[in-house]
């Protein structure tokens, strides 16, 4: 749901994934709204559209945040990635393969809703995280997504991490709610990875566009996440690279690439 605090999580995630030593790459999939750049207060010159159109290459739109932490920037001239043509969807493929010589996980800050982009993200995904808060509106909306991915792939993993809950055991009623109603209507096991805290020190690092993880690193919301990137990690059995990632989403390229020698 919109307002649960999914790019601020990604952000903080993405850091805590590199203070692990792993090279990360964040990449705005809200293609309608873009504003992870935002966050860290970068002003992209250039987007995923000016990689579709090869007037620029992925390494060239990539904005370098905090810490060496990668971001690609979104574009609100891009509605799916579904309507590319095939010269587009291959040319983003490949540009893409380039993605994991340099980075080890790739993280997507998907839009709010269930939209055909945001279920081809997910889809894809070898990890689903599920953000969803107290509010009896984003658990609805948190089990909708939950459902439709489900029934799209019934073996996607998906994880439920609870945000702005008063302690442990707020977090834990509500994500046994949750649970409990995908149990009993969708026979599957949801499992619960975590919860971050409310936390005035997150609002404040909001105000200051900033991500709480460096504004304050001791705070009970840093704490917690460090304990997901660290928890997440260890779940990862085997991690799927950029380009079997974007060949799910794209499909396979009827042209492929070819070298010429001479």
């Amino acid at each position: 749901k919109g307002g649960v605090g999914k790019t601020s999580f990604a952000a903080n995630l993405g850091l805590a994934f590199l203070q692990l030593g792993k090279r990360v790459a964040v990449l705005d999939g809200d293609l309608g709204l873009a504003n992870i750049d935002v966050l860290f207060q970068l002003s992209p010159e250039h987007n995923i559209k000016h990689v579709i159109e090869g007037t620029k290459t992925l390494r060239e739109i990539i904005l370098h945040g905090p810490h060496g932490l990668s971001i690609i920037p979104a574009s609100s001239g891009v509605e799916t990635l579904a309507d590319l043509s095939e010269i587009e969807r291959s040319r983003l493929i490949y540009q893409f393969e380039d993605l994991a010589s340099f980075t080890d996980i790739l993280l997507i800050d998907t839009a709010a809703g269930i939209s055909p982009m945001v279920l081809s993200f997910s889809t894809a995904a070898d990890q689903v995280i599920v953000l969803t808060t107290p509010d009896p509106t984003a658990m609805t909306d948190a089990y909708a997504i939950i459902k439709v991915i489900l029934q799209r792939k019934p073996s996607a993993k998906i994880r439920l991490v609870v945000n702005m809950a008063k302690d442990a055991q707020h977090a834990r009623e509500v994500a046994n709610g949750i649970a409990g109603v995908v149990s009993r209507f969708l026979r599957t096991e949801i499992r619960c990875i975590g919860y971050i805290p409310t936390d005035p020190q997150v609002a404040g690092a909001l105000r200051l566009q900033s991500p709480f993880l460096l504004v304050a690193p001791k705070s009970p919301a840093s704490k917690n996440v460090h304990h997901l990137a660290n928890k997440l990690l260890s779940m990862i059995e085997k991690e799927e690279s950029p380009v079997d990632f974007f060949r799910t989403i794209l499909g396979q390229p009827t042209f492929e690439k070819r070298s010429t020698a001479g």
